[in-house]
């Protein structure tokens, strides 16, 4: 199954002031996820993001917070899992049937919200340049785990051109500059 713009829904998890920056490469993990993030805004792709106890943790990056539109939601969370009742509302409302998944920790709360979507029935990718952990060896591992449980690993570029399909689409014009 292809993930395509009408069905799919971006999920960006945690992408926090006070935990972002302990991530490893953490700034490959922010720019990858600004380029996906800018993409699906262009291409119309609904966008829920979740911020985990922000205050503890911060609220989400203020560049990330930069590119939602007004209609977008930030939902608020405790549990790792990001599939809370708001966030599986806004999906479930969508009428999204794909779920691409971003953000921090790869091996926790990327890896929980994944499972649990997956559990409810839907097609789940995660963006794997666009996901961290604070130690290498957990990213692997949470890699390796979600290869073992039927996530579609993708990257940014592959991702965004699956969602638009062809090259002679409307969308593709959009996304070329901020992909290059």
């Amino acid at each position: 199954m292809k993930f395509v713009i009408d069905k799919t829904a971006l999920l960006v998890v945690d992408l926090q002031e006070k935990l972002l920056p302990a991530m490893h490469d953490h700034e490959r993990v922010l720019a990858r996820s600004l380029v996906m993030l800018k993409c699906a805004k262009a291409l119309g792709v609904g966008v829920v993001t979740t911020q985990q106890y922000p205050r503890g943790l911060g609220e989400t990056v203020k560049v990330v917070r930069d590119e939602l539109e007004p209609n977008d939601v930030i939902i608020d969370k405790t549990r790792f899992s990001a599939c809370t009742d708001k966030v599986m509302g806004v999906i479930e409302s969508g009428g999204y049937k794909s779920v691409l998944v971003m953000g921090v920790e790869a091996h926790v709360c990327v890896m929980q919200s994944c499972l649990d979507l997956k559990a409810a029935g839907y097609h789940v990718g995660v963006v794997v340049d666009a996901i961290g952990s604070r130690n290498p060896l957990d990213w692997d591992t949470g890699i390796a785990r979600f290869q073992q449980r039927g996530i579609e690993l993708m990257t940014v570029e592959s991702a965004v051109f699956e969602l638009v399909g062809d090259a002679k689409a409307e969308g593709f014009k959009k996304v070329l500059p901020l992909i290059q």
